[in-house]
């Protein structure tokens, strides 16, 4: 009975070829708006946690406000890293870091600005890939050696295509004394570029400058002051919400107690659970919008099929007096409903699927493609044809066979 329910329902939509794509049509419309609004949303956090990944979900950093704004306070220097680990076991390593900007310079080439960041190997190594050279040694860093490793594009607006590796750069400071700009010119020799990279909280790397900790104290600031604590909280601990919930709290206790000044604590597991909220309240507000287009679409089948059953009362009126019973007729009906919404979520589904690669396109985004999510797109429109195709049907398989043959 149903394959034949599906033979009539087929040769029903090819005698009415416009009545049927003029009913595809919205079906298609709003399927396509929701697959396209849930593709692009699932590509684009995809996308956006996968960068999240790149920079690094295993580190953590610790902030503190500059020691001009607490003059009476001591600095903070790097042996605070100890009590930071005492306080908080559980991390794997803490590294501090000191952050300057300067001009920077080579040969006759035009002086420009660059972030410059203090900070030890094993971090370097960790949250940015080398392009060309080497990052600097443990030994070079316990001796302050003057080696630099630089970013892509300080890279470029230095050499140009030519090497770095080997030059040495120009790095100059201002301070002022007795409120007077006073510059200190330091040197140094390039060993590494980094690769293109963009940047995150705690780092800006195509125009940063690297250097060892001590090197940065000794020859470019000329300070053992820290403004913050690089973090390594281990693969296990970056995981889940263990860093918000354990650790996070530690540190602000301890934090409160033991300095008197503002501090900041940021991780990228706090970005990341911010943007998952925000992806889903977009998904759902949009897809909510795109789905009232699948209910004027469900409202225009209806109206479709109550015009198809109101034209073909002598059929229905035929078949009754052949022995169909008012089930088969209702089977009938809505099973070319089911097929005629199948068909439109179908089609919908490849459009909507087309959308979203050419917005990915325009936008740069890799666009994954779910294909549950096709299947039950047209599962969810035959389900939407059954249900506005249920008052049709009824009506076509209550109709009296003798008003039926009746009726011109």
């Amino acid at each position: 009975m149903l394959r034949e329910n599906i033979r009539l329902a087929l040769r029903t939509l090819r005698a009415s070829k416009m009545r049927t794509a003029l009913s595809l049509l919205g079906i298609m419309i709003g399927v396509a708006s929701v697959i396209a609004i849930t593709t692009l949303s699932f590509s684009a956090e995809k996308n956006a946690f996968e960068h999240m990944g790149d920079l690094g979900l295993e580190y953590a950093q610790v902030s503190l406000e500059s020691n001009e704004t607490y003059a009476s306070n001591p600095e903070v220097t790097a042996d605070f890293a100890n009590e930071l680990k005492a306080a908080a076991p559980e991390i794997v390593s803490i590294s501090p870091r000191q952050y300057t900007q300067a001009r920077v310079s080579y040969g006759a080439m035009p002086e420009s600005f660059a972030q410059v960041y203090g900070i030890n190997e094993e971090i370097l190594s960790g949250v940015a890939p080398l392009r060309v050279g080497r990052t600097y040694s443990s030994r070079e860093e316990k001796l302050g050696s003057a080696v630099v490793v630089i970013g892509s594009q300080t890279a470029k607006s230095m050499f140009g295509s030519r090497n770095p590796i080997g030059k040495r750069i120009e790095l100059v400071k201002e301070y002022y004394i007795d409120n007077k700009p006073v510059a200190f010119r330091s040197s140094y020799e390039v060993i590494g570029v980094l690769e293109e990279k963009d940047a995150s909280f705690m780092f800006s790397f195509d125009d940063a400058i690297f250097m060892p900790l001590v090197t940065m104290q000794m020859q470019l600031t000329q300070s053992t002051a820290i403004d913050s604590f690089i973090l390594n909280l281990g693969v296990e601990a970056s995981k889940g919400d263990m860093f918000n919930t354990v650790l996070k709290p530690k540190l602000r206790k301890f934090l409160s107690l033991r300095l008197d000044r503002e501090f900041y604590i940021q991780s990228p597991a706090e970005f990341t659970k911010a943007m998952r909220e925000a992806f889903a309240i977009f998904t759902m507000v949009f897809s909510g919008v795109a789905a009232i287009s699948l209910l004027v679409g469900g409202i225009g089948i209806m109206n479709i099929m109550l015009v198809s059953v109101s034209e073909r009362v002598k059929e229905i009126g035929i078949r009754k007096a052949l022995g169909a019973t008012a089930r088969v007729i209702k089977g009938q009906f809505l099973t070319e409903s089911a097929i005629l919404t199948a068909i439109g979520g179908l089609a919908g589904s490849l459009m909507g699927i087309g959308l979203a690669h050419l917005v990915g396109k325009l936008t740069k985004i890799s666009i994954t493609v779910d294909p549950k999510m096709i299947f039950f797109a047209c599962a969810f429109s035959a389900a939407v044809g059954i249900f506005f195709g249920w008052y049709p049907a009824g009506r076509a398989a209550k109709l009296d066979p003798i008003v039926a043959l009746n009726h011109e």
